[in-house]
């Protein structure tokens, strides 16, 4: 079973009030919506505590959750909005202790996430949209786009594992690389991430 289609029964459980399942659900994407935090809040303690908050706000509004968009991309909107939240409080809390340099940093991280976002937004949809259409490539495909790109096998490596010459293998990269462009592509396009 793909991590995707992980993602979609965890969610259908989770919505069903199982919170093993919503428990994996965390697990499978805590690395991302803290790493996403970390980026903008520069202080690994509070992208710590401000996962936390995510993830809770995640689990109250799960019924909210459509399906129709990537499930990552969901949690990252409400990882923008806590972020912007928090930021806008440092920035009134740091004003009221007279850390003015501090408060602008604060304020200065906030007007960059809000910029972000729709950048953020977009960047999300196309990376949903290339999950997708790895998963659905042929198995030979797929097994070469993981071993190459997710797994830094050389051309050698997988011509070797592969019965193929590393041209050949260079070739069908390059034609697999040109075929998840149009995928993607279209996927946008008809709104399909």
């Amino acid at each position: 079973m793909e991590i995707a289609d992980d993602t979609v029964s965890l969610v259908q459980q989770a919505k069903n009030g199982s919170r093993r399942a919503f428990t994996d659900l965390v697990r499978l994407h805590h690395a991302t919506v803290r790493s996403y935090l970390a980026r903008y809040l520069r202080d690994g303690a509070a992208a710590d505590d401000l996962a936390q908050e995510v993830f809770l706000a995640a689990f109250r509004q799960l019924d909210e959750y459509r399906a129709s968009a990537a499930f990552s991309a969901w949690l990252l909107g409400i990882a923008r909005n806590q972020a912007r939240s928090f930021l806008r409080d440092e920035v009134r809390r740091r004003r009221r202790v007279k850390e003015f340099a501090q408060a602008a940093l604060a304020e200065w991280q906030a007007e960059r996430l809000d910029a972000m976002a729709a950048t953020g937004d977009q960047h999300e949809q196309s990376l949903a949209a290339l999950r997708s259409c790895i998963d659905h490539l042929p198995g030979e495909s797929k097994s070469m786009v993981d071993q190459f790109y997710f797994g830094s096998k050389s051309t050698e490596a997988i011509a070797s594992k592969t019965n193929k010459n590393s041209g050949a293998v260079r070739m069908m990269l390059m034609r697999i690389r040109r075929a998840l462009g149009k995928c993607v592509t279209a996927k946008l396009r008809h709104g399909e991430y």
